[in-house]
């Protein structure tokens, strides 16, 4: 990053292929359709590209660019919630996108353990959106995006241990929920 706001345009292409996939998955995730989040990627790397002259590294590179994502998610929420104009994340819209079940699913795998891969990825799909916005947030961060419970502690503007606790109660609460789903 600190190359590229020093006009090295190459080393925006080194960071857009480092960090779009986790990105878009993250994006994807907080908002309810593919729409908004194309619109909230495209926003989100035009925002990095405006910022660029004032980059200073005093956190991990990804948990800036996590910034400048949540605030993208958080205007994407503001614009399709014009009744309730102090919300930025809602917990009752999330997504359970099939393609997404399906990229997780080996297509070489035989038919049966494919079957039963695809169900165990949906119910953890319908077991994440049910998490409160915090926790899932907390939680996609730290496992899908592999950011640090420090760094989601400075992109969230919480402190470490209200982090820890998200991650904690999220994941005692997939459990139970996954454990209920198979009675």
């Amino acid at each position: 990053m600190i190359a590229f706001a020093r006009g090295d345009s190459g080393a925006f292409d080194t960071l857009y292929e480092r960090h779009r996939r986790w990105l878009y998955r993250v994006l994807r995730r907080q908002l309810s359709d593919d729409a908004r989040a194309d619109d909230a990627f495209q926003e989100t790397w035009f925002s990095l590209i405006r910022s660029a002259p004032r980059y200073a590294p005093t956190a991990r590179f990804t948990t800036w660019l996590y910034l400048l994502a949540r605030q993208r998610i958080a205007d994407s929420w503001r614009a399709s919630n014009p009744e309730e104009p102090q919300l930025a994340f809602n917990d009752d819209e999330e997504f359970a996108d099939a393609r997404a079940l399906d990229a997780i699913v080996d297509a070489s795998s035989d038919p049966a353990h494919l079957a039963q891969r695809r169900q165990l990825a949906a119910r953890l799909v319908a077991a994440i959106e049910q998490l409160p916005l915090a926790q899932r947030e907390a939680l996609l961060l730290h496992e899908d995006a592999e950011i640090s419970v420090d760094q989601i502690a400075i992109a969230t503007g919480s402190d470490r241990e209200a982090i820890k606790s998200r991650l904690r109660y999220a994941r005692q609460k997939l459990s139970r929920l996954l454990r209920e789903d198979l009675r």
